[in-house]
């Protein structure tokens, strides 16, 4: 689960739409507040909770929480729908994570989606190492993973760390995984990265990355190269003489 929901622009808008008498306008009001990270969440928190149409007030948590990038956790313990307090620890612990990780980990626990919200600090952390070779972040892997209570955690690392190699349009293959003692985890971390590329990029996005020399994806041998320059597999060869060029 993520913050997900309007813009922060389209809240506005609904804002300004809501009214201007009774209700509604003090509505209004604390949905301006909402966005505006000077206000203390505590009180933007009290403020949407004071909102009686639960939709508008969901979203009143949610811009707040959202708006606000450092918060306590006793004012996301203070919000009474457990969707959105869940909501507010899942964001507290994302910004936290850089400063003080166990605390990161620990916060993820306090939610009902415990499971994702350890997924986004793996993606995270995976991410911030995506210049490093597997075997230069083993170890750290390997501790931040073991530390987390979600089943297949460190193929799910290697699987971030591949998918943030591509974005960033560096090599990745099953190589790389061979100089860990146990590769096993990391091998099938890029299976796995490999279908999710798969099903973003589609036939036609691989082939028109791999005519013109951008970060292509191919996928014969079982391997996942993800490079610029990298000649195609035979499968994506094939793949691509069936495309119009």
């Amino acid at each position: 689960m993520t913050l997900i929901g309007l813009t922060l622009l389209g809240l506005t808008l609904m804002a300004c739409g809501l009214g201007s008498s009774g209700s509604s306008s003090t509505d209004a009001q604390h949905m301006v507040r909402a966005l505006d990270a000077d206000v203390p969440l505590a009180q933007v928190l009290q403020g949407c909770e004071e909102i009686s149409d639960m939709n508008t007030r969901g979203d009143c948590l949610s811009a707040g929480v959202s708006s606000h990038e450092k918060g306590a956790l006793s004012d996301c313990e203070a919000i009474e729908d457990t969707r959105w307090r869940s909501e507010c620890i899942f964001r507290l612990a994302e910004s936290t994570r850089k400063e003080d990780l166990p605390q990161a980990i620990a916060l993820c626990g306090a939610t009902d989606y415990d499971r994702q919200c350890w997924g986004h600090l793996i993606r995270d952390e995976a991410g911030d190492r995506v210049q490093l070779s597997p075997v230069e972040q083993a170890e750290f892997a390997h501790r931040l993973t073991q530390s987390l209570p979600r089943e297949e955690s460190l193929e799910l690392y290697w699987e971030e760390w591949a998918i943030a190699r591509f974005r960033a349009d560096l090599l990745v293959q099953r190589e790389d995984c061979g100089g860990l003692e146990e590769p096993r985890a990391c091998v099938q971390g890029l299976r796995r990265a490999r279908k999710r590329l798969e099903a973003e990029l589609g036939s036609e996005n691989r082939c028109e990355a791999y005519r013109t020399g951008r970060a292509e994806l191919v996928l014969s041998d079982g391997r996942v190269v993800l490079n610029s320059g990298v000649p195609g597999g035979p499968e994506l060869v094939t793949l691509c003489a069936q495309q119009p060029g």
